[in-house]
């Protein structure tokens, strides 16, 4: 994996970011490619503080790509190259000075699929405070997670049962106490609710809606209503270039390029 910096502070760590910027995410100039192959093109985006970003399109259009830009999760893809900047924050993340583990702790990350760890539902949760050397009483770090996660009622006299027990929406939302421990400033969701059945899937959303008081949360959907319902912003992408983007009602209702019109209208996707 090979990036590229452009006209950006050296920095050692994250935490000395400021928060001050009207943005706390922007993408300037993003071109990513897998090997010879470019995902995504000449991106520009900027996202603001405790707003949910909804991205749609159909597949292969480098929404997830995208999405894992931000934590800089493709770094474990060999052949993986991105071109441009994505600052957290006015520090570019990608600048070679930035540790890319410190990203990761101001830029958490849901997966499509409950993946959490083979132990303790309080281990899930206190592990990554734990191996990042977090100064804290971790037993209230742990109870106020699960409980951001609406998670604690139903499990806090389980905390030493394995995360593998619980059920499948209790452990995507074990995996959201999971980042939340972390105490990011955005949570990444790549389709959080595609794996789940509907009644699951409902508890997620509104959990997405509780949460975005305190986080910045960018979600990859491919259910056009979800998008509606959870998000302030939409970003339409179709082969890894944003087609349009802005206030999700103007979008839906509104939509200024053909293509997405035909898209939200299901005359291709």
């Amino acid at each position: 994996m090979t990036t590229t910096s452009h006209n950006n502070p050296s920095v050692s760590s994250l935490d000395t970011a400021s928060h001050e910027a009207d943005n706390i995410l922007e993408v300037r100039g993003v071109h990513a490619y897998y090997g010879s192959t470019c995902a995504l093109r000449s991106i520009d985006l900027d996202v603001k503080a405790n707003q949910v970003y909804a991205f749609i399109g159909p597949s292969g259009c480098g929404k997830s790509t995208f999405l894992r830009c931000f934590n800089r999760m493709n770094d474990f893809i060999t052949d993986f190259k991105i071109e441009g900047s994505i600052k957290y924050r006015n520090t570019n993340i990608y600048h070679t000075d930035v540790d890319p583990v410190l990203v990761r702790r101001h830029i958490g990350m849901v997966f499509q699929k409950p993946n959490p760890l083979p132990t303790s539902i309080y281990n899930n949760v206190a592990w990554g405070p734990k191996i990042n050397g977090f100064k804290v009483d971790f037993d209230e770090l742990v109870e106020t997670s699960l409980k951001k996660a609406a998670l604690w009622d139903q499990v806090k006299e389980r905390l030493t049962d394995n995360g593998y027990h619980l059920s499948g929406g209790q452990q995507q939302r074990l995996c959201i106490a999971r980042a939340i421990a972390m105490n990011p400033d955005v949570i990444l969701m790549d389709e959080p609710c595609s794996a789940l059945d509907p009644i699951s899937a409902r508890k997620i959303e509104e959990l997405i809606v509780d949460l975005k008081k305190d986080y910045s949360i960018l979600i990859v959907t491919h259910n056009m209503q979800q998008a509606a319902r959870l998000s302030h912003h939409t970003v339409f992408m179709l082969k890894g270039e944003i087609i349009e983007h802005g206030p999700t009602h103007n979008l839906f209702a509104t939509p200024q390029q053909s293509l997405t019109k035909e898209y939200i209208t299901g005359k291709f996707g």
